[in-house]
């Protein structure tokens, strides 16, 4: 836990034929259902969906779950999910501990969006 003030929030914005979700604060027990239940929408609707986890602080067991499994349903299923490469160094260094380096896409971050869709704070 970074503090006390790491709250949990998702940022939404349109970005090309995605919608961007950008993460803040701490992905854990208490916050991973709230992201959970948005991807589940997103995918439901046939959106695209981009994750952005360069501004999270802090990730544990349940948020880790929550990315693997939409990353899991993505490449069984033909969903186009995908997290941006510009990965905070904390939750870089999980996914490493737990060898999912593997779902982070090599390459260039791509820009923020200009214009949010949507935020939603826990």
């Amino acid at each position: 836990m970074v503090g006390p003030l790491a709250q949990f929030e998702i940022h939404e914005s349109r970005q090309d034929r995605a919608v961007r979700l950008r993460l803040t604060g701490e992905l854990d027990l208490a916050s991973a259902p709230a992201l959970e239940q948005r991807l589940e929408a997103l995918r439901a609707d046939g959106h695209n969906v981009r994750l952005d986890l360069s501004a999270l602080d802090f990730i544990d067991s349940t948020g880790v779950h929550v990315l693997f499994r939409a990353y899991s349903f993505a490449s069984a299923n033909g969903w186009a999910f995908e997290i941006d490469p510009n990965v905070s160094r904390p939750v870089m260094r999980v996914l490493e501990i737990v060898n999912l380096e593997h779902v982070i896409p090599r390459g260039d971050p791509t820009p923020e969006p200009t214009a949010p869709l949507h935020e939603t704070a826990l």
